[in-house]
């Protein structure tokens, strides 16, 4: 580890990746720093400017230039006799698609391996047992009547979710099972049904499920509040969030979740990877 005498903090983003950072060594070396501290590197949601909206503390953030190019500052960092110190964000992870461990919670509830990570009160009077998600833009009624919710299907993973502007909620897994096997209309498979995987958004089969949800007709508008009412979650107005929300915020901002790090193992999971490249001697220190 190399002696921090002096710092110079550089802001990384998509248009100054850690290969841009390369490229100041030699003048910033010329200058006495020893280390650069730079703002949070690991993965966030895309296109942030600034790295504080974290979606997966387990990875280098890809539009940085991922693990390699790290790899590549550290090397020309180390060969000038500099170092990294980097800014870390434990307390709290954005929610939203690009959050899995999030993503993971919302499908599966309190059975979540990920339910610990997170500061719900599954036993808060009102939210029977779901976690309230202020994100519509008017009542719930209003929206699914107005057909903004929609089924759709993602193909990287096989699942189904609603669709809301940027917004993507997960089906449970499990129900997707029956959903696929009982289409109300007529697109049944008389061969086996393939590996969830192996099914696309515009297979047959899928759109009738989906065609079966719609929320333009009021058959479909039932069934889509039917299959709603069956998950770990209740979608509502975003204006109760500060009066119902039943999850810890990072101050009052909805698009941050609070992570729970006064829990060891959460600590552990949430940090076992920073800490891996502190080992590896990439980083010498963390703020």
């Amino acid at each position: 580890m190399r002696p921090i005498r002096a710092t110079v903090r550089l802001q990384l983003h998509a248009g100054f990746t850690f290969d841009d950072a390369r490229r100041q060594v030699d003048y910033y070396a010329a200058l006495g720093v020893s280390h650069f501290y730079l703002s949070p590197i690991l993965a966030s949601r895309r296109g942030s400017t600034h790295g504080y909206d974290g979606v997966d503390p387990t990875r280098i953030d890809p539009e940085l230039g991922g693990e390699a190019g790290l790899a590549r500052l550290v090397e020309t960092l180390h060969a000038a006799e500099m170092g990294i110190v980097a800014d870390i964000v434990p307390n709290h992870l954005a929610v939203g698609a690009e959050n899995l461990w999030w993503q993971d919670v919302l499908a599966k509830g309190r059975s979540s391996d990920f339910a610990r990570c997170f500061d719900i009160d599954w036993e808060q009077p009102g939210a029977d047992g779901k976690i309230l998600l202020p994100f519509l833009g008017d009542r719930y009624v209003r929206v699914l009547e107005d057909g903004e919710l929609v089924l759709a299907w993602d193909d990287a993973h096989g699942a189904f979710f609603v669709a809301y502007h940027e917004h993507r909620f997960p089906i449970d897994p499990d129900q997707t099972e029956a959903l696929l096997a009982a289409p109300s209309s007529d697109a049944r498979r008389e061969d086996a049904l393939p590996p969830r995987e192996e099914l696309a958004g515009d297979d047959p089969l899928v759109a009738a499920v989906i065609a079966d949800h719609d929320a333009r007709t009021p058959a479909g508008r039932s069934r889509l509040h039917a299959l709603l009412e069956r998950q770990a979650y209740r979608l509502v107005h975003w204006r109760t969030a500060n009066d119902a929300l039943n999850w810890r915020r990072f101050f009052d901002i909805t698009e941050l979740a609070g992570v729970r790090v006064e829990d060891e193992s959460v600590f552990d999971l949430s940090h076992a990877y920073l800490l891996s490249l502190v080992e590896r001697g990439w980083i010498d220190g963390l703020r």
